[in-house]
């Protein structure tokens, strides 16, 4: 027995308190003091008014927050007077020593910590509560300190320590003669001076006002907060119906962009409905129509409010669908409700929904009921009226029943029975209802309420809300059905023969989620393999088609896992998978998963074709995932054997762009043949992974790996400007190879397929790689593309010019211990230059830099870079004449002997300086002078290298004299500069 029991038998209650137990419930005490006036002995009085506080903890915790904690709060000063409960609640880390001093010195309202808290009662029912904390106006229900307070009451003894009991104040005052009542007031007046502006206005009202004009003296008696409410007062508990409302509002008015306030108020108000309507409290159907007022109201502002809180109008439907189906409902209450949900069920700004799912006459393939779209609240008022479905009815009644605390399985039990009849169909969230109420005793009967509501192909209105509540409701009840640990393979056997034998219907919302379910729980039996693969084949509109798209993957992983042993079944199985879902992501998912579970070589294989199918699809598409698609396909055919590979390298056309070919196809394969190993990470599988490649014969890896050159050869033709540097850094190792490669890479330079950038790249890793004269052949192209402007100093492609002179240099002048590449065919292709002493190691040098400078003077008309162009030509050949040529010229001057060689070169800056100082002389001005002076001394350096060099210069300075008469600074400039 429970404790409480044992309680009563133990210590039997009075005869008295058996009474006030009865009384304090169903009558207010002023009725009964009324009746029996004078003649209620006080024990009975107190006995009644006892009696009267709540007596169950969980009727008050439907008010407390959600964060409240009852061990973090203290309470004193309990004193309970009529039906007023007074009290300071405390933190428990205070002092009680601090409280005593407080109260002695009046300064309780000063502390922070302690708050007095007051609260009226009457009927078993809390009526109004108030407390002095600063959260009194934020809170939806009551604060913490009430809710201690209360609980503090009903968990102690009258009389005790824990509180004190009185009657009410009017019976105590009823004892006092003149002199005591006298004394009462002016002792109170004392200690309380704030109130004695409104007892001086009671005394004069009392004494000095006419009785018709004065409503005290007109009336007998007081009033008395502590003798409770009156017959004709409200009988509820206290709520704040308008603090409910404001924040019910806020959340209804937070724009749909921005999260939403936490917590969801809306939600815990619910909850809090349920909990009231299990107890019978009659503020659970006030709060709701709160909610739905704040909710019409906004909706009549808003069109997309209907949209925005689509889960909250199903929430609050649901509950008024238990409110009006309610056990014992009277006459009088469905008036009521018909007044409240007949409008609501006209109102055209209000969320439209269907009245029920439409079932599909699997038959003929029609529908036998016509969509009707309608206002949500259209179905509640038919409850209301009982014009509704009989199951949908009954479901719904049953619901009521156990919302508020009535069970009834029998109809549980009548409605599942009358749901066996081909003809009936079934909500989905009445099936959750009925099954929620048949597996508290009945399992059987729990399971095939969900195998019919599931196997139910149900029509669905034409929007994204209702697809994506009708799929998680679904998969809920699935997920509900896998907790019940329970199965009956007669039942599985006969709802899976059903929709085998059932025609698909376009409209019908997809069975897939039911399909995996029924292959996993049939496992063994064919008829789950033939059901799963019938939905395979199922292609939807549906606005919730990526989710169900992932449904059929997870099915296809499922069944290909179990059909590993049967070809032909892996083949029918990845065939229409691949025809079925369009989304390459999925597709490419599903490779994955079950490659990374492949414990079989067919399943490797299936994994290969899929994501085979999966690159074709995407080759000519922009993909986010396409890089790592090729790259897997790559490592699974590494993976399944090199014949996928060679397949792999002779249709790379069909699968790969010519960069993907060549950088991630040849490339890995090249190096898995070359080092033994790859870079796959998988080792799960038990065919020979990447580490086994070397194991193969010597002579099939060398024609994989000359395949996969060759297949270079071929991206390089095809797109020479992203493949022709990996074409030469993959054919490095074979000579002939290589050569072939160096032609395309000249002719598209030739061409002019390559940019000049990309030209010397290429060089450069010639040059890097030892082929000099092959690199400078490369860079004197780039050249003949590249042209500088008079004022681009700053020209990206700069730099490559002085490294194309500065190999020029090299293959010009010859020093010890160098010899130039011969340029023939075996030395390109990896042989060592010959050695030996040059042909002649004092003759001048030869033609590469004489051939260079006509095509730079051409192409570069800044002077700023010929001129550093020449100074370092000048350098290098002021090494050369000082270390091979002194003895041969003698005496004759170093500067002559350079201007002879590199005469073209310094005329050339020389007319580019000359071109560049009219040019900006034209639109020259006054801040520029500076920059103009020091660009003419620059100038001058380059004209002293020719012979007649200083006349020239002069000759220039004059003609700028004399045509720019009109800027006497410059001239002036000109003059000090230069004279």
């Amino acid at each position: 027995m429970l404790n409480n029991e044992i309680e009563c038998v133990n210590n039997p209650k009075s005869l008295v308190d058996l009474t006030s137990i009865i009384v304090s419930v169903h009558y207010p005490f002023q009725l009964i003091e009324e009746r029996y006036k004078n003649i209620i002995p006080e024990p009975v009085q107190k006995s009644i008014i006892y009696h009267s506080f709540p007596k169950h903890e969980s009727d008050v915790r439907v008010y407390a927050s959600q964060e409240f904690n009852e061990h973090r709060y203290g309470v004193d000063q309990v004193v309970q007077i009529g039906f007023h409960l007074s009290g300071v609640v405390f933190e428990n880390g205070t002092s009680t020593s601090s409280l005593v001093k407080k109260r002695k010195s009046k300064n309780e309202d000063e502390d922070a910590t302690h708050f007095r808290v007051s609260l009226t009662f009457d009927r078993g029912k809390i009526t109004s509560v108030t407390c002095n904390c600063e959260n009194e106006h934020s809170l939806i229900f009551w604060c913490d300190h009430v809710i201690a307070l209360a609980l503090h009451r009903i968990r102690n003894n009258v009389n005790g320590k824990d509180f004190v009991l009185r009657v009410p104040i009017s019976e105590t005052l009823l004892q006092l003669n003149r002199s005591q009542l006298q004394k009462l007031v002016q002792y109170l007046i004392s200690d309380h001076t704030d109130v004695l502006p409104t007892a001086q206005r009671l005394a004069d009202e009392i004494l000095f006002m006419k009785t018709d004009d004065n409503y005290i003296n007109r009336i007998h008696g007081a009033p008395d907060p502590t003798a409770g409410p009156s017959p004709s007062d409200p009988h509820s508990w206290a709520l704040n119906e308008h603090q409910i409302q404001s924040q019910v509002r806020v959340y209804v008015n937070a724009p749909p962009s921005n999260s939403m306030p936490t917590p969801n108020v809306i939600q815990v108000l619910i909850e809090k409905v349920y909990k009231m309507l299990s107890t019978r409290d009659s503020n659970g159907e006030r709060i709701i129509q709160i909610i739905t007022n704040e909710l019409v109201r906004h909706a009549g502002k808003s069109n997309s409010s209907s949209r925005s809180h689509s889960v909250t109008w199903d929430q609050i439907i649901r509950v008024w669908n238990v409110i009006v189906l309610k056990p014992n409902i009277t006459e009088c209450e469905r008036l009521k409700f018909e007044s409240i949900i007949t409008p609501l069920a006209k109102h055209e700004h209000l969320p439209e929904s269907e009245e029920a799912e439409e079932k599909i006459d699997t038959n003929n393939q029609t529908k036998r009921a016509r969509l009707s779209y309608k206002s949500i609240f259209n179905a509640t008022l038919k409850f209301l009226k009982r014009e509704t479905n009989t199951h949908d009815y009954e479901i719904m009644r049953l619901h009521s029943r156990y919302c508020h605390g009535m069970e009834d399985e029998e109809l549980g039990i009548n409605i599942l029975t009358s749901l066996r009849s081909p003809t009936a169909s079934i909500q989905i969230e009445h099936a959750h209802v009925l099954f929620d109420v048949l597996k508290r005793s009945h399992l059987k009967h729990a399971f095939e309420c969900a195998l019919i509501s599931l196997s139910q192909k149900t029509v669905l209105k034409h929007h994204a809300y209702v697809h994506e509540k009708h799929m998680k409701l679904v998969e809920k009840l699935i997920a509900k059905l896998i907790a019940l640990n329970y199965s009956c393979q007669e039942l599985l056997v006969r709802h899976a023969e059903m929709l085998l034998h059932d025609i698909l219907h376009p409209s019908a919302f997809p069975l897939i989620s039911f399909a995996t379910y029924l292959f996993n729980a049939l496992k063994g039996n064919s008829l789950g393999y033939k059901i799963a693969l019938k939905y395979l084949l199922v292609q939807t509109d549906s606005f919730v088609h990526t989710h169900l798209e992932a449904q059929q993957i997870s099915l296809a992983s499922n069944l290909l896992s179990s059909a590993k042993h049967e070809s032909h079944k892996l083949d029918e199985i990845s065939s229409t998978i691949m025809r079925v879902v369009k989304s390459n992501t999925s597709l490419f998912r599903l490779a994955q998963e079950v490659f990374k579970h492949a414990n079989h070589e067919n399943l490797v294989s299936v994994s290969f074709n899929i994501a085979l199918h999966v690159v074709k699809s995407t080759k000519y598409t922009v993909h986010r995932r396409r890089w790592e698609m090729v790259r897997w396909v790559v490592s699974c055919g590494v993976e399944i054997g090199v014949a996928k590979l060679f397949y792999l390298v002779r249709n790379w056309g069909e699968y790969f762009s010519p960069v993907e070919a060549v950088g991630t196809v040849a490339s890995n394969i090249l190096t898995w043949v070359v080092g033994g190993s790859g870079s796959s990470s998988s080792s799960t599988s038990v065919i020979p992974g990447p580490s086994k490649l070397g194991t193969h014969d010597k002579r099939l890896m060398e024609e994989l790996a000359n395949a996969a050159r060759n297949l270079a050869i071929q991206c390089a033709k095809n797109d020479p400007q992203n493949c022709a540097l990996n074409t030469l850094t993959l054919c490095e190792n074979d000579p002939m190879a290589f050569e072939t490669s160096y032609q395309i890479v000249l002719e598209s330079a030739s061409k002019e397929f390559l940019t000049p950038q990309q030209i010397f790249t290429i060089a450069r890793y010639m040059e890097h790689r030892g082929y000099t004269q092959r690199a400078y052949r490369l860079a004197v192209i780039a050249v003949q593309h590249v042209h500088i402007g008079y004022n681009q100093d700053t020209h990206s492609l700069v730099s490559e010019i002085h490294w194309t002179c500065n190999l020029s240099h090299q293959l010009s002048t010859p020093m010890p211990g160098n010899s130039r590449e011969s340029g023939n065919v075996y030395h390109s292709c990896g042989q060592p230059p010959c050695k030996g002493p040059p042909p002649s190691s004092m003759s001048p040098p030869t033609s590469e830099l004489e051939s260079l400078i006509p095509l730079l003077i051409r192409n570069i008309k800044c002077a700023t870079v010929l001129t550093e162009i020449l100074r370092r030509s000048i350098t290098i050949m002021t090494s050369y004449e000082n270390a091979y040529q002194k003895e041969k010229h003698g005496t004759k001057k170093l500067k002559q002997r350079v201007y002879e060689k590199l005469s073209l070169l310094i005329e050339g800056t020389i007319d580019s300086y000359i071109t560049t100082t009219h040019s900006r002389l034209v639109h020259i001005s006054p801040r520029h002078y500076s920059d103009f002076i020091e660009f003419l001394t620059k100038a001058r350096e380059n004209f002293l290298l020719a012979p007649n060099g200083n006349e020239r210069f002069k000759h220039l300075v004059e003609s700028m004299k004399s045509t720019y008469k009109g800027k006497k600074k410059l001239l002036f400039l000109l003059t000090e500069r230069f004279g």
